[in-house]
């Protein structure tokens, strides 16, 4: 289910030139906000590249924080509802538990890697504006429970039995792996100091996983998976 919208923390616009201008807006925030950070830009430099005036920004969001809110409910629904679709579709993919992990895996490092850069501006963004960073954390239960979810029903496929809090075990690895290998989250002096191949960091991950739900449930390691796959 998707979180709470963009439109949701706004006056509703009940026109479409307005709804228009709004999107506008919000483009141009994001673009300045991937730029430059969250404290590189005013309100004015908004209005400039969205060609909306300011003070009609200002009489739907009412201040930066809230434009940046906006932004935030926008994009995070976005990546919500990618990934759901993604990973839903990669549950049903693979001959073995071993190779299903490694599409979910995939799918999961295939939205990362695309949004990495717009995710550590937003992330950065509640540091400094913390009324955006409620947004955040929906997206993250969001997140923790779309990743739960498929990995369910991949055991569910392969007759894999393990308990709720074995399944939510495994997907915080994958979220905490997964984004300090793509230094979301992580201040720039924190990043990764040895990089690790892409697709090998996948096989890794996905041994890791599979070897602990196969543990979890009394069976045997899995094999390693058989091929690799890229992530754009």
């Amino acid at each position: 289910m998707r979180a709470q919208s963009a439109e949701a923390t706004l006056p509703p616009a009940t026109q479409e030139r307005s709804r228009a201008s709004l999107e506008r807006v919000l483009d141009a925030t994001v673009a300045l906000l991937v730029q430059r950070g969250a404290t590189g830009f005013t309100v004015a430099e908004v209005s400039t590249l969205a060609g909306v005036a300011v003070g009609t920004i200002y009489g739907r969001v009412g201040s930066k924080e809230a434009l940046l809110l906006a932004v935030s409910a926008r994009e995070l629904d976005r990546i919500d509802a990618d990934m759901a679709e993604s990973l839903a579709d990669a549950a049903e993919q693979g001959g073995d538990l071993v190779d299903a992990i490694a599409h979910l895996i995939d799918a999961r490092l295939t939205i990362l890697t695309r949004e990495a850069t717009l995710l550590r501006a937003i992330i950065r963004a509640a540091d400094d504006y913390p009324a955006a960073a409620g947004r955040g954390h929906t997206s993250g239960s969001v997140v923790q429970r779309t990743v739960t979810d498929a990995l369910a029903r991949v055991c569910d496929r392969f007759g894999i039995t393990v308990t709720t809090d074995d399944l939510y075990w495994a997907g915080d690895v994958v979220e905490a792996v997964a984004t300090h290998h793509l230094s979301i989250g992580l201040p720039d002096h924190a990043a990764p100091a040895r990089r690790v191949d892409s697709d090998e960091f996948a096989q890794r991950l996905t041994e890791t996983v599979a070897s602990f739900l196969l543990a979890r449930a009394g069976m045997s390691d899995p094999a390693p998976p058989t091929a690799s796959r890229s992530r754009r």
